[in-house]
């Protein structure tokens, strides 16, 4: 990214860190490369704030898949002592077997038949990745959750433990 770009995405960072989302310096909206979003056929230039208003808890990015627009995938920081914890406090979804990516614990959550999400723990927030299918005809759950596990491993690396 240009440093202009760069300064910009500092800017709008801080703009959008506050008390619930402020427990690790990971940024979703700068964790993808061109090539890592080639590789994930995703149009990067599709990129919007996740957050749906100013000062919400999430802060994250959203984009469109380039081989279908009725994908969307997410990747949002929200606060959380624990991967535990952030189970505990998300009882409601159909949580899966977590896998381990990178040597670390990754829990994957079927949120409903269109949307599945993989949770890593950052320093003290959790990172989302979540696909979703816009439409009443989607795919198997699983290819859904092969989405946000591929992107989360695509850019684990660069969340702290």
């Amino acid at each position: 990214m240009p440093s202009s770009e760069n300064s910009q995405a500092s800017a709008s960072l801080m703009s959008r860190v506050n008390p619930g989302n402020d427990g690790t310096t990971y940024e979703p909206c700068d964790a993808l490369s061109s090539e890592v979003a080639s590789s994930l056929k995703v149009n990067i230039g599709s990129q919007e704030d996740a957050a749906a208003a100013t000062g919400q808890t999430a802060r994250g990015c959203r984009w469109k898949l380039t081989d279908n627009r009725r994908w969307i995938i997410s990747q949002i920081v929200g606060n959380s002592t624990s991967l535990s914890d952030y189970k505990a406090s998300q009882a409601d979804l159909k949580w899966r077997t977590d896998i381990i990516a990178n040597g670390r614990t990754v829990a994957i959550s079927e949120v409903n038949a269109a949307t599945c999400s993989a949770h890593v723990q950052s320093q003290r927030s959790t990172v989302s990745t979540i696909a979703q299918f816009g439409s009443p005809q989607a795919p198997p759950i699983d290819e859904i959750c092969n989405r946000a596990i591929a992107f989360t491993k695509a850019t684990i690396d660069k969340m702290p433990p």
